[in-house]
């Protein structure tokens, strides 16, 4: 018999890792404990989250330029915008601390924030009020495959082979 796949959502810096509810997770932030490997997947691009309204949201792409000046929505547990995504010179007027990808799009929706995220977020969280516009100057964001390094997931390199393939990357040594 196989093994078996099963999505969990986790709103955890692990992705439900280090507190057990998974045996594998997909990050997008590196983690800094010592006990858990990694394998780099692939990198994606960003993408702003604007309201409909927000005159940024009829231009085709933004620069981080566009950010500065505004309020910008960041998920400090989980998200992969820090303040040092910009320049010294062209910062964001704000931050504002949201906790998980709901209330991150509530805020943004409701015209209170703009917000940054991996293309991920653009493609699994559609949210009527919000138009996802890529950022042609950011940097792309790492997405690494996570386990414990000293109880590895049976079939684990088949399993990173299987999702490096999905972003088009060859197989990294483990």
């Amino acid at each position: 018999m196989g093994a078996a796949l099963v999505l969990v959502q986790s709103n955890t810096p692990t992705a439900g890792l280090t507190d057990g509810s998974v045996d594998v997770s997909v990050l997008r932030r590196p983690v800094g404990d010592a006990r858990i490997r990694t394998a780099l997947l692939g990198v994606e691009p960003r993408y702003a989250a604007v309201a409909a309204d927000d005159p940024l949201a009829r231009r085709r792409s933004l620069s981080l330029n566009d950010f500065a000046g505004r309020t910008v929505a960041v998920d400090v547990l989980t998200g992969t915008t820090t303040e040092e995504l910009w320049s010294p010179s062209v910062v964001p007027a704000a931050t504002r601390t949201v906790r998980g990808v709901e209330d991150w799009l509530t805020v943004i929706a409701a015209g209170q924030a703009v917000g940054i995220s991996a293309e991920a977020t653009a493609a699994q969280h559609p949210r009527p009020g919000v138009v996802y516009r890529p950022v042609r100057d950011a940097p792309p964001v790492p997405v690494w495959l996570a386990w414990w390094a000293d109880s590895p997931p049976k079939n684990l390199d088949a399993l990173v082979q299987l999702v490096c393939e999905q972003y088009g990357r060859r197989t990294p040594e483990l």
